[in-house]
């Protein structure tokens, strides 16, 4: 009796011996857990355009017939993994040579990683199962099944999540991109520009920055040769923006950052932009009663 039939592309030979060497173990432990009469053969052959893995009872028995959705279930639960492994970035690599704004292979490569990060995350985490619930249906009305087919034709809710996966990877993609062209044009600024004061320090805490001059005593923009810089700023800018922008205006030769977060998108963003002119300072004499008493003062508050 013929349980089943599969027909793999022959492009993914390394994956189907894979592929074969999990059924023969796995499909053997199922049959040897309960303990069946019937010998079971697993044989893999390839054809022109097909690597074709068969599995056969050697007859047919109301016992095997009882075990049947055991069998499938776990063979569906191995297809599943390795329709994954083998055909998910493929299938990923081509709904991204799709978009038109994307050529240069750096740039797929980028969107494909985006993609990969994407599929680690919740709710994407659980597809495996959708897959293996959907073959075992599958394989219940239909011993022989051709995986390819199958992937396109019967898995549309699974395409629709990687559709959605690559959409947000090339927002995703497109908005790193316009930063970093941004951050690059802010580079240059600085570059161009001549430095206005020697130092400065910055404070960092939490969400909240503190601007202080050699003395570490609060910045006076007036001593940076203009006065009206804040009042020129747009109001709704957040508080990361409103201090890049600030450090440009000021333009120190040389920039300390105190943070006990150096790890922070905007500590980053400003060791970007003021390249070679920044040292990061995670604690030391002069920053230790700014940064600690605050946040002392904020544990106080939140224990009352």
């Amino acid at each position: 009796m013929e349980l089943f039939s599969i027909y793999t592309p022959v492009s993914v030979t390394d994956g189907t011996e894979r592929l074969y060497g999990r059924l023969s173990r796995e499909l053997e432990s199922v049959h040897n857990l309960h303990s069946l009469p019937d010998t079971l053969q697993i044989k893999v052959e390839t054809l022109s355009k097909f690597t074709v893995i068969t599995c056969h009872s050697t007859s047919l028995t109301l016992s095997i017939e009882r075990y049947l959705p055991a069998m499938y279930e776990k063979t569906a639960e191995i297809l599943a993994d390795y329709i994954i492994n083998e055909f998910e970035m493929k299938l990923i690599r081509e709904l991204i040579y799709k978009h038109d704004e994307f050529k240069p292979k750096d740039e797929i490569d980028a969107v494909e990683q985006y993609c990969r990060q994407f599929l680690n995350d919740d709710p994407f985490t659980f597809r495996s199962e959708k897959i293996s619930e959907a073959l075992a249906r599958y394989l219940e009305e239909s011993p022989t099944i051709n995986l390819d087919g199958f992937i396109r034709f019967r898995l549309e809710a699974y395409l629709d999540e990687l559709k959605e996966v690559v959409e947000y990877a090339v927002d995703e993609f497109l908005m790193d991109k316009q930063y970093q062209e941004f951050i690059a044009l802010l580079k240059y600024l600085v570059y161009m520009q001549e430095a206005k004061i020697p130092l400065a320090h910055l404070v960092h805490k939490g969400n909240q920055f503190q601007l202080l001059n050699e003395q570490m005593k609060p910045f006076d923009l007036k001593s940076a040769g203009d006065a009206t810089v804040l009042e020129k700023m747009d109001r709704d800018m957040g508080e990361e923006d409103l201090i890049v922008s600030t450090l440009i205006t000021i333009s120190p030769q040389r920039l300390y950052i105190h943070t006990r977060d150096p790890e922070a998108q905007v500590i980053h963003t400003i060791q970007q932009i003021f390249e070679g002119r920044t040292t990061l300072c995670a604690y030391c004499h002069q920053c230790q009663p700014i940064i600690d008493t605050e946040r002392k003062l904020d544990k106080y508050l939140l224990d009352r």
